[in-house]
């Protein structure tokens, strides 16, 4: 009995030990730690309870007052979906997780925290919805690019707008409880960080923040299209590109169109501008670099070149993605500040072309499949006029393969980086940095791979015992219908080749 009493007391000390505070921290109160009107009570080992006094709106996560990396387990958030009244919702947890969002508002709530799965913790929140009112303040770096400020946006005709004379910055758009401060969500960019200037760009709750050059502009909020447009009041270039630091580098372009070969493509400098001329168009993709690798590469943003606009590049950006024939010129403008790695501020590149370019027609394209089975190099095949290019005779084995499709144009790796079916169509949507493999592949066998250029489904099929077998001309060899080769066929069906045709005979 003593025994059993010793361990029925650890137990309780035990439970004791692992228990945790929790506290419901959002935009309501600022996101402050350890706010005493918001903690939660423990009901049970696994079960604690909050009575929120007043509205609660979006922007929310329950944690333990710590945003310490040692309790990041103890922070919980959103799991992608809008929390429902009444309903146990799963959160994820990690310091990374979102806010939880809900629809509306929910006047003086109860909050029912269920932790018997620390690895999916549960909410549950009881109360009457209510409808509220946001308004919408842009939040960011404007006076100094340093002390985060607020500049109000105002409703007209449907929209929220504002005009200010900024700082270079970086911005966000708070959403709020409408005549508060209260934060519900933060709304920021869905794409590039570099504002371009009168396009409406889309937002995301908690994207990336936007980046802005110092000067006077107009914002634009759509909050039913999830856009914001900004507008310069200063002409159409508020802060001209300054020059670089005096040591700029020599720079290149470097794409399919030069075999990405690292310095056969340089540019004429004069200061900041870079220049080069191609006398035969600009096609497929391409990086501006400094020839030495890719340490140091400028590459797209939001938008890709059209002959005569300037559009933003980015140092590490995408690749840039083009289709020009005929003399082609291409300018880069190098910006001081945006050759660094994570820097928002964006220099320019301007491709102005006599004409675009145009694929090849179907049939004159190019397919073949390539992977460290064949040292990535596959002679390529014509597709037929449907599109579809067969490769036979491939020694694939489990280090996987890429397709690669030629259009006239550019390459285009295909490859969902997955374990293809043998025998079974399968549509591989783009490239991925994975290889594909096949299930079932045996270590020496033949298999053949067709591909259909126009809408991406690649087959992997295995190779009969006949088709696998190559003969020389002139001599006729028989096989079973078993592939397995017959020195003298009698009473049988039989399959002869000769001269590389094979055909079914009877003895």
């Amino acid at each position: 009995m003593k025994k059993f009493y010793c361990a029925l007391a650890a137990a309780a000390i035990a439970l004791t030990a692992n228990a945790a505070d929790y506290y419901l921290i959002g935009g309501f109160n600022g996101w402050t730690l350890k706010d005493a009107k918001r903690k939660f009570v423990e009901k049970s080992a696994t079960e604690y309870e909050l009575n929120y006094d007043g509205t609660l709106t979006s922007g929310f996560k329950i944690n333990d007052g710590t945003w310490d990396d040692a309790s990041a387990d103890q922070n919980f958030g959103s799991n992608g979906n809008k929390l429902e009244i009444g309903v146990a919702y799963t959160m994820t947890t990690g310091k990374s997780s979102g806010n939880i969002e809900i629809e509306g508002a929910i006047e003086n709530p109860t909050l029912v925290l269920n932790v018997s799965d620390p690895s999916a913790p549960t909410l549950l929140i009881k109360g009457a919805s209510t409808e509220v009112e946001y308004g919408y303040i842009l939040w960011g770096t404007f006076s100094d690019g340093a002390t985060w400020e607020g500049i109000e946006l105002k409703e007209e005709s449907g929209k929220f707008v504002a005009d200010a004379n900024v700082a270079k910055c970086e911005f966000g758009i708070k959403e709020v409880v409408a005549g508060t401060e209260n934060q519900v969500r933060w709304l920021s960019s869905a794409g590039a960080a570099g504002v371009t200037l009168g396009t409406a760009m889309p937002l995301q709750v908690e994207g990336s923040n936007f980046s802005l050059p110092a000067g006077d502009y107009s914002f634009s909020l759509d909050v039913a299209a999830m856009t914001l447009t900004v507008t310069n009041n200063g002409g159409d270039t508020p802060n001209p590109p300054t020059p670089p630091v005096s040591d700029a580098k020599d720079l290149y372009l470097v794409g399919d169109i030069s075999g990405w070969d690292q310095t056969a493509l340089p540019f004429t400098r004069v200061d900041n501008v870079y220049t080069i001329e191609l006398e035969d168009g600009l096609t497929g993709k391409w990086k501006i670099t400094d020839g030495k690798g890719w340490a140091y590469n400028f590459g797209a943003g939001a938008e890709q070149p059209t002959s005569g606009v300037e559009v933003d590049a980015y140092f590490d950006g995408a690749d840039f993605e083009s289709a020009f024939s005929g003399k082609t010129t291409v300018v880069f403008t190098l910006v001081e500040g945006s050759d660094v790695k994570d820097s928002s501020i964006p220099s320019k590149v301007k491709v102005t072309s006599e004409a675009v370019a145009e694929p090849w027609p179907v049939e004159e394209w190019y397919v073949s499949v390539q992977g460290p089975f064949n040292k990535w190099v596959g002679e390529g095949v014509h597709p037929n006029a449907e599109g579809v290019a067969e490769i036979s005779d491939l020694a694939l084995n489990e280090a996987g393969f890429k397709v690669k499709v030629y259009n006239g144009l550019a390459d285009s790796w295909y490859c969902n980086g997955e374990a293809l079916a043998l025998n079974t169509p399968t549509v591989v949507e783009g490239d991925v940095d994975t290889l594909m493999t096949v299930a079932g592949l045996v270590a020496g066998d033949k298999y053949k791979v067709t591909f259909n250029v126009t809408d991406g489904t690649i087959t992997v099929n295995t190779i009969s015992g006949v088709e696998a077998i190559s003969v020389s001309n002139g001599e006729a060899v028989y096989f079973n219908l078993q592939g397995m080769k017959v020195e003298n066929p009698v009473n049988g069906v039989f399959v002869k080749v000769l001269d590389g045709k094979a055909v079914k005979v009877v003895k």
